[in-house]
């Protein structure tokens, strides 16, 4: 895959993303996220695709279990941050 993108995307890999990208690899193609990693998308790649992005697995469950707690998520100060310029 090759082309361009232009745009910025602030956030962490594992949740929260917040801006927009538009460019061409290998076809058109325009993205715009909000929050938890929900927004919408629509893009050009041998055809239209367009629609919502509900990616609620990324989302922090509010009382997780004793099960589901881990000593290993980063704080947002140290978790993994992108930005794309």
């Amino acid at each position: 895959m090759a082309g361009w993108l232009d745009g910025w995307m602030d956030g962490w890999l594992d949740g929260w993303m917040d801006g927009w990208m538009a460019g061409w690899m290998d076809g058109w193609m325009a993205e715009w996220l909000d929050g938890w990693l929900d927004g919408w998308m629509a893009e050009w790649l041998d055809g239209w695709m367009a629609g919502w992005l509900p990616l609620q697995v990324n989302k922090p469950s509010p009382k997780p279990r004793p099960s589901q707690q881990s000593n290993h998520r980063p704080s947002p100060a140290r978790a993994n941050h992108l930005t794309i310029t």
